[in-house]
């Protein structure tokens, strides 16, 4: 069973906001064409996104060009942009997503953050935490001091339009859709109409890191280091079958960016420990029935009789994992083998029945 909680989908702005001087945009929301001498901000997408610390709150995502104006080079990070919201003075920080726990999440790759040279740009994304209905002016400052004029450099406001971001919400679930098609298809042997649209893994591969990971388990848990692979291939058809039908997830949603999310996930299923028992008693069998220890003709017998170990096997709660989903040319990627994304491995552990 699924649990959804708040969930956010990527929008593009519908018009590119770029704030070019100290002034402020009219009523309308428009920006003056007035030029900035320190630097150019671009709005290039806005989104509604889901973080951690969310807790009901509505945050959204900024994707920024920052062009430098000025004839110093100046840092451009988090700290150098801010929101204000219509008829108030207080200042909303962006969120601190650098040196947070977000790290794991390759955010560092995506926030803005790095020493920008006179007429060079710089992009990147910024977070903000807001309120409903709210109006909202993004500012950048440079931090820079004119000595001359004795005064900071000029700050730039871009006006936001949340209204241009509303269509997020028409595929608020996309990133959970993408998630249960992937399991459905790759790990459940069922059919899923979103897998062709939401989903850009491959099917076949995947399959075949779980085949693989399947063979290297059993090959040190229960069967014989020189079983053959075609009674290995054997012995996996009947693990999947039965364990697919079997195995149980449910899955909420931690994290939403524009290109990423996080699914936490719980898993139940067949687990390892209580197939070794039954395997063992079958191995028992042989060499009751046989005397004989040859290892061939053991993991033969072993493999005849398999399916009566996985009916046996007890069914309990497995691994929990938080799966990492990156998105890319509008498809939902999750990456099964690199060790970037460790988590993402203990859904393959997971359905092979580890609980540890």
């Amino acid at each position: 069973m699924k649990k959804l909680k708040m969930l956010v989908v990527p929008a593009v702005l519908g018009m590119v906001l770029v704030g070019c001087g100290g002034k402020k945009g009219d009523e309308s929301g428009s920006t003056k064409g007035s030029k900035n001498n320190v630097a150019n901000v671009e709005v290039k997408e806005g989104s509604y996104v889901k973080l951690p610390s969310d807790k009901g709150k509505e945050s959204i995502e900024l994707d920024l060009n920052v062009k430098n104006n000025s004839k110093s080079k100046f840092y451009v990070a988090e700290d150098s942009f801010y929101l204000t919201e219509k008829g108030k003075d207080e200042k909303i920080a962006a969120k601190a997503m650098l040196g947070s726990d977000m790290g794991s999440l390759d955010i560092y790759k995506t926030v803005i953050n790095g020493d920008l040279s006179p007429e060079k740009s710089l992009s990147g994304k910024i977070f903000f935490e807001i309120q409903e209905g709210k109006e909202y002016t993004l500012n950048f400052s440079s931090h820079g001091f004119d000595e001359k004029a004795g005064k900071e450099l000029e700050e730039v406001e871009v006006p936001l339009d949340l209204k241009k971001m509303e269509d997020s919400k028409k595929a608020l679930d996309e990133p959970m859709k993408a998630f249960q098609a992937y399991m459905d298809v790759v790990f459940l042997n069922k059919e899923n109409k979103d897998y062709e649209t939401l989903v850009g893994n491959d099917k076949a591969k995947d399959q075949e890191v779980i085949k693989k990971e399947f063979s290297k388990n059993m090959k040190s848990m229960i069967f014989s280091a020189n079983t053959s692979d075609d009674k290995m291939a054997k012995a996996y058809e009947q693990f999947y079958k039965e364990q697919s039908s079997k195995f149980k997830v449910e899955s909420e949603m931690e994290t939403r960016l524009s290109d990423l999310a996080v699914i936490e996930v719980k898993m139940s299923g067949i687990n390892d420990q209580s197939l070794f028992t039954a395997t063992s008693k079958i191995k028992e069998e042989y060499y009751d029935k046989t005397g004989d220890f040859d290892m061939e003709k053991e993991s033969e017998y072993l493999v005849n009789n398999f399916e009566k170990a996985l009916k046996e096997g007890q069914v309990n709660h497995l691994q929990d994992a938080k799966v990492t989903m990156t998105k890319k040319d509008k498809k939902w990627h999750i990456e099964l083998s690199s060790d970037n994304y460790y988590e993402n491995k203990q859904l393959v552990s997971g359905f092979l029945g580890k609980n540890y």
